[in-house]
């Protein structure tokens, strides 16, 4: 539940702080086949034509397949029986237009009714049989295809244990995985789809160790962001929402609302996130702090007509032309940046290309820097640079509260926890929602409480219309209005009335992204 999760628990850990004081080119464009990855529609009425133009959207971009890899309804979990149905029917009648098959995955919010007083478990449409019904395979919510050279693998991680949601493959899906897998080949590729990323599980190890040995990439969703995990054993690449920020604007990480093309050929994977509603996209792939000489690669796609140039700018400089390739359906600018001329410090880049219907560019801000991590003012200073990017922030960890703890009359759940970051001069708060492989249980809150680190961390944004949207914040709405004046001021984003409109923190990932720091 990373809305209830992600929200709720940065809003109470205000309170807390207050109440203590403080790839390989391929020329000829060509592929052994392609597919869309769609995650997070959370579909009902309102918006039932917002979804209407995804799915057009797909049918034009014409992959192979698509992969929805869950949470298909608004928030089935806590909905009424008549609620789930309308909203699994919104999102049904949508997709039912697509031109090619869709294979669809279980979210945590596809699970009807675990968390309302109005469904019972002996309704029909409590827990997963409303998905069942309408999507599932043999009578299941895990299933697997083959397409080209390929072995392709749903997985449902959403278990329920005593009416409680629990992140983990269970053992009749584990045994069902045994079997599949016997009939596949060791050299047979995977692709593995599902909706909580395998951070999130309890039982990681049980899918992972199955795999050793195969070659399998994952695709998850359900964080609301993008995030590419190459520090896994396997690659998982975490595909933002195509709902953006529940329908209230951008995902928490500043991509639009889109969805992801993947093209595969000869093993080799590639992907580019676009904005559903976006003509063109711009996709530089590069870190925010950079140095010496960048190999610069941007992908770069239009609905328009083909793209006939690109080029780079640094600051008021000149355009510098950039080589381009068509790598699957995108292009891809390339060029090599020399950046040892330039001041340490920020800079903007500005990548521009010209298709058929004209040129169109985007700008990205990016640091100059052989140090690759920032203190907590420099991050608060430029939150929208480091906006969605793994950055390592370097500072005290204050007021740090790991799950399963109990504090203030407030329970924090395993996985669950927050760090308010300090380098003496500001604050950040660094939550972590669902985080189970490593656990985050493994360190308690008074080894790390005081202690100088270093945490990598995805700054993101969240609008005050989005979180004052939960059930919970009117339960709790008294408690955690009074603790707004408590948040570090770079973190209140206000609008020209003074008004604050959005809150800012950083998602920790994995606990292997805390570093102690020698004294």
């Amino acid at each position: 539940m990373v809305r209830r999760a992600l929200a709720l628990l940065l809003l109470l850990s205000m309170a807390l702080v207050a109440n203590t004081g403080c790839s390989s080119d391929d020329s000829s464009g060509s592929v052994d086949f392609t597919f869309a990855v769609v995650t997070d529609v959370h579909a009902d009425a309102e918006h039932a034509t917002a979804i209407g133009q995804l799915v057009s959207r797909l049918n034009a971009e014409s992959p192979d397949f698509v992969v929805n890899l869950g949470d298909l309804v608004f928030e089935g979990n806590t909905a009424t029986d008549n609620q789930a149905r309308d909203w699994f029917n919104v999102y049904q009648n949508a997709f039912s237009a697509l031109q090619m098959p869709v294979y669809n995955a279980v979210g945590c919010h596809d699970v009807v009714g675990i968390g309302s007083d109005n469904l019972q478990n002996t309704d029909f449409a409590y827990g997963k049989d409303l998905f069942v019904q309408r999507f599932g395979q043999d009578g299941r919510t895990y299933y697997s295809f083959d397409h080209s050279s390929y072995h392709c693998i749903v997985l449902d991680p959403n278990d329920l244990v005593a009416g409680d949601q629990v992140y983990r493959l269970p053992e009749a899906e584990l045994q069902w995985l045994d079997d599949d897998l016997a009939g596949v080949s060791k050299d047979t590729p995977l692709l593995v789809f599902f909706s909580e990323p395998t951070v999130n599980w309890t039982n990681r190890a049980a899918l992972t160790s199955r795999l050793k040995g195969r070659k399998a990439t994952f695709f998850s969703g359900h964080l609301h962001h993008d995030l590419a995990m190459t520090f896994t054993d396997f690659p998982e690449q975490v595909t933002a929402s195509a709902s953006g920020e529940w329908w209230y604007g951008i995902n928490p990480a500043g991509r639009p609302p889109g969805y992801r093309m993947v093209t595969v050929k000869g093993g080799n994977i590639e992907s580019l996130y676009k904005g559903w509603e976006d003509q063109w996209t711009i996709d530089p792939d590069m870190e925010p702090i950079v140095s010496g000489k960048v190999d610069l690669a941007v992908n770069i796609d239009s609905q328009r007509g083909s793209i006939s140039s690109a080029t780079y700018r640094v600051d008021g400089g000149e355009p510098v032309s950039m080589d381009l390739s068509q790598k699957a359906r995108w292009a891809v600018a390339t060029a090599s940046w020399d950046t040892s001329g330039l001041s340490e410090g920020y800079h903007q880049i500005t990548f521009k290309a010209t298709d058929d219907g004209g040129s169109f560019e985007k700008p990205k801000q990016i640091k100059v820097s052989e140090t690759k991590t920032v203190t907590v003012s420099e991050l608060n200073a430029r939150l929208t640079t480091y906006q969605g990017n793994y950055v390592s922030i370097d500072g005290t960890a204050e007021y740090v509260y790991l799950g399963p703890l109990s504090i203030s009359g407030f329970d924090i759940p395993e996985g669950m926890g927050f760090v308010f970051m300090t380098d003496n001069t500001e604050g950040v708060i660094v939550l972590a929602t669902e985080v189970m492989s490593p656990s985050l249980g493994i360190v308690k809150s008074d080894l790390v409480n005081g202690k100088k680190v270093i945490m990598k961390v995805v700054p993101l944004r969240m609008s005050m219309h989005y979180v004052t949207s939960t059930q919970e914040w009117d339960q709790y709405y008294e408690r955690i209005k009074s603790y707004i004046s408590y948040l570090p001021l770079p973190s209140r984003e206000l609008n020209g009335e003074g008004k604050m409109v959005a809150a800012w923190g950083a998602r920790w990932v994995s606990i292997n992204d805390l570093t102690f720091k020698s004294a």
